[in-house]
Order: structure tokens, then sequence, then C-alpha cells
């Protein structure tokens, strides 16, 4: 049967067998969108032109299998499939790295959560464009943790883990207290209006750090700035543009550079241009004068150990304490216990 369709497509027409290529390519790469999130003009956009370009690329061997004989012309046809693999590579990794670093999650679950929280426990908090979520700590709890969220968290799910799981806690008079705990939503992300990107969510870490400073409810706190995965970006850039006197950054990563070569490993030298979010962490932590606490696990599948090894051995003159877990991946340190201590002794000390 397989030899059969085999030779079924063989002997279609040029024509036809590029009409079902595209087709091919269209199923195929919507199959690999993100189910999670709805579609946008910009993928299906962005499908046609990989369609489109790939397609062509098809059509130029067609002809040079038709001029065997012209070493000349295959020579040159081979040449121009590459640069139009190349180009149309660039070009979709520039369009689409916004939605690759920064793709928000459920938004449905999201409105359900924000709609069920319970007011005695989290407060709401509306600040310029952004959406933020407070959760009170029991009485006595005299810290407070800025966090900075993954790139699919929402503050109004992801707030519900501090209180609900009791992620992050301290041991004081033998009584697990939890501490007060406030995250704001990126640009773009729930309620938070804009889009997400480096400079806008950079930005929004220095207007939230300068609105709770300045906010009566938080004066009396001890402030820790906590960043996990991609949130380590902007917990960075804060550290190095304000006075944060302790910094907990998990799963971090060195730079965006390396973080896109993880997956494709084509960004060096002059081709670094495409990459307009650097979120050089590397960069922004070598000055840094506070405590930092970096907490990473050998089993990451998504920022590899070795990247945030990477970015350890980068921070010579830093007062850094690095901590290193192991059997369990990316989305479970704050449910890991002994990274939760470990955090807990860090905010404590």
């Amino acid at each position: 049967m397989f030899k059969k369709l085999i030779n079924k497509i063989t002997s279609l027409s040029n024509t036809k067998k590029v009409l079902l290529l595209t087709i091919l390519i269209i199923i195929v790469q919507i199959l690999f969108l993100n189910v999670q999130s709805a579609f946008k003009p910009l993928d299906i956009f962005l499908i046609l032109i990989k369609a489109a370009l790939l397609v062509l690329i098809f059509r130029i061997w067609i002809k040079v299998s038709k001029e065997k004989g012209n070493e000349k012309f295959l020579y040159s046809n081979i040449f121009i499939s590459v640069v139009i693999m190349f180009t149309s590579l660039f070009f979709i990794v520039y369009h689409v790295q916004n939605d690759f670093l920064f793709h928000p999650g459920n938004s449905r679950v999201n409105e359900q959560n924000h709609e069920n929280l319970d007011a005695s426990v989290y407060e709401v908090i509306q600040f310029n464009d952004y959406t933020g979520y407070y959760k009170k700590g029991v009485e006595g709890s005299n810290h407070l943790i800025l966090y900075f969220g993954g790139n699919s968290e929402y503050g109004a799910t992801t707030i519900r883990k501090f209180g609900d799981l009791e992620d992050l806690t301290i041991t004081e008079d033998d009584m697990l207290n939890n501490y007060n705990v406030l995250m704001f939503d990126y640009p773009g992300y729930g309620k938070s209006k804009g889009q997400p990107k480096e400079q806008t969510i950079f930005k929004m870490a220095l207007d939230v750090y300068d609105f709770v400073i300045s906010d009566a409810r938080f004066k009396d706190f001890e402030l820790t700035v906590v960043g996990f995965s991609i949130g380590t970006g902007p917990a960075s850039y804060l550290a190095k543009e304000r006075d944060v006197k302790k910094l907990i950054l998990v799963a971090p990563y060195t730079n965006g550079y390396d973080l896109f070569n993880q997956f494709v490993p084509i960004f060096y030298g002059p081709t670094t241009w495409i990459l307009t979010n650097q979120l050089r962490n590397d960069q922004h932590l070598k000055d840094y004068k506070g405590k930092l606490l970096i907490l990473a696990t050998t089993d990451d599948e998504l920022v590899k150990y070795e990247l945030t090894k990477k970015l350890v051995l980068n921070l010579d003159n830093v007062d850094l304490t690095f901590k290193t877990r192991e059997g369990f991946t990316h989305n479970y340190f704050f449910v890991d216990q002994a990274s939760v201590q470990i955090m807990s002794d860090f905010i404590e000390s």
C-alpha cells in the first residue's frame, strides 16, 4: 500500500506535487503550534510565508533536475536554495522570538483564577497599565518576595501556589509562617496592557520596584527579588538598576543568545543582531553588590544546567551562593522541599 502511494505521488505533475507539499507543510506547522494559545494573525502569516519559501526551494530543485548537464546552473541553484533557507529561518526567528520567549499560558484558566481569588488572602493591585497580585503573609512575617515568573505564568494563577502549597516558608519559633508575595503580570499577560518584549518587561520591573518601595503597605518589609526562568531576565536587570539587597534566581540563563542556541545553534557573531531580546544576565549581574542565590537542577530540560553553570562562572566578584538540585525538571523547584528550604534559609540570612 505504501509503495502504491509513493508511485501515485511520483506520477503527479510538478504543479500537483508543489500543491501537495504546500498542504503538508501547513498541516505540520499547525500541529506544532502552541496548543495553549489561540491562533493569531501572525501565526497564520508566518505559516504561509514558510510554506511559500519551502515550495520555492522545491521548485528550484525541480529545475535543477531538468538541467542535470548544466553544472554551473546546478551550483548556482544550490547556493540560492541555501540562501533562501537561512534567510527564511532568520526572518521567522526575528518575527516570532517574542512569542517564543514570552507566551502567556491558558488565559481562560487565569481568568477563572482571577475571579475566584479569596479577597481575605489575596489583593489585586492596579498600577499604571499593570495588574498585580499580593498575598499577605501571616502576622509577624516581615519579608516580601517580589516575584518575576516564567514565560507562561499568570499572576492570578501563580500567586495561589505561594499560599495553597506553602511553597516559600519560614520556620520561626517552631511555627511555619508564609511570606508576603507580590507578583505583577508582564505587559500583555493577564490584565496588564501592552506587548511582552524585553524593553517593556524591563521597564515594568523598574516601575514595579519603584512602586513597591514607595507604597505604605510594603514599607516595613525586607524585600527579596525572586526571578524564575525567563523572569531571571527582568530580575537581573532590576538588580543592576536599583538597590536590590537580596536576589534569588531560579533556573537562570546567561543571555538570550545562549538561550536560543540551545535549540538552534546558529546565533554567533554577526547573526546575533537578529535577536532583539538579548536578556544579558551575564552583563547585568557582573557588578551586583547585594547577596545572590542561584538555584538550578541538573535535570532541567528547558534551561540547561550547563547554561546556568556558565552564568555562575562569569560572576567571580559577586557575593554568590550556588545550589544544585537533581531528580526533577524545570517546573518543579517550588514543590521541591529542599529547594524551598534553600530559598527560605537565604531569605532569612
